[in-house]
């Protein structure tokens, strides 16, 4: 039997059932022609227009959500349109939206640009200044305490960047809440947009086995494989992170003596790389742990579509503690259309 990993899991699109909601035919005209422009880079703004003040924010937060973590699992489409009757306009908007998951994210320097109430309505547009990660953690923690860091995460060229800014090694830990990824210190959590995540893979090499893969640059429908060359006798387990943190077993604990191929080559399986998402390349971080006996895995499931369509399968943070404790090395494998 054939086994096929989807390499790179860009993003799990959570669907939920809600009807299109018809709005009034007019708005403010500062809400309709949405011509208000970002100050800066790091301005994302969001619009939103509901029965009640909380939700009509929800929907803004919602979309300067989207804007900033493009593989959130959510969905979201907002169309409006102009009809002449006689000599007015009116204006009609069509809204389907999930608040399912990313009005929960902590979102911090929001702010309100525009907020009116009209015929019956709310309507809002905020504002969120997307500051530098280490800017963010100096101006909210005054007095930042130097201390011992997670090795794996000292590596990252995110905390590299962090690290040259605050010229201090600071104990900050990934963690996932309310399905989005933080960087935590003591009790202040910094949301991670895309970008900032993906300086979160880095590749590590091991001083008893080498791990190699044999196609560095893979497009769609490539096979590949991956060598490991160890000094020591034990065993290596293989891991695939995908690009938004969910993990999952691809090899169980093998047995290594000198060398290994991770499919073998008598083997009928084999890794084929695929773009779940048309739209942009991806990355994916394999990992392999070295151990003298074979490791229990429970905590990490196999790739099918139930896992990968669930909130446990994030993982990665719990990942990065328990390399604390092992030999590993790990590769970062791009792959294009």
């Amino acid at each position: 039997m054939r086994y096929k990993i989807l390499f790179s899991l860009a993003t799990i699109l959570l669907f939920v059932s809600c009807a299109n909601q018809a709005k009034p035919s007019q708005t403010p005209a500062w809400y309709h022609s949405q011509t208000t422009q970002a100050q800066n880079n790091s301005q994302f703004l969001g619009y939103g227009d509901a029965k009640t003040l909380f939700q009509a924010k929800s929907i803004a937060k919602e979309e300067i959500a989207q804007s900033l973590i493009s593989h959130v699992e959510t969905s979201f489409v907002s169309k409006t349109e102009v009809q002449k009757n006689g000599n007015k306009e009116q204006y009609n908007t069509q809204t389907k939206h999930n608040l399912k998951v990313t009005t929960k994210i902590d979102l911090q320097n929001l702010s309100i640009v525009k907020q009116e109430y009209f015929d019956g309505r709310y309507y809002v547009l905020l504002a969120y200044e997307n500051l530098d990660l280490a800017y963010k953690i100096k101006k909210s923690v005054p007095n930042i305490e130097c201390g011992k860091v997670n090795e794996y995460i000292k590596s990252t060229p995110l905390y590299q960047t962090i690290r040259s800014s605050l010229s201090c090694d600071i104990n900050l830990k990934l963690q996932r809440r309310n399905s989005a990824w933080y960087l935590g210190y003591k009790e202040k959590e910094f949301l991670l947009n895309s970008s900032e995540f993906e300086k979160l893979y880095v590749v590590k090499h091991s001083k008893i086995f080498d791990f190699q893969i044999s196609e560095p640059m893979l497009k769609d429908g490539d096979s590949f494989f991956f060598r490991v060359k160890s000094k020591k006798e034990g065993y290596i387990t293989l891991l695939d992170v995908y690009e938004n943190g969910i993990v999952t077993v691809i090899s169980p604990s093998q047995k290594i003596e000198k060398s290994l191929q991770i499919p073998s080559k008598e083997s009928a399986n084999y890794f084929e790389a695929a773009v779940v998402e048309n739209s942009h390349d991806s990355s994916d971080l394999y990992v392999a742990l070295f151990s003298k006996n074979p490791l229990d895995m429970s905590r990490f499931s196999y790739a099918d579509d139930k896992v990968l369509s669930s909130e446990v399968a994030y993982k990665f943070d719990e990942l990065i503690e328990m390399l604390s404790s092992l030999e590993y090395a790990t590769l970062v494998v791009h792959i294009g259309k």
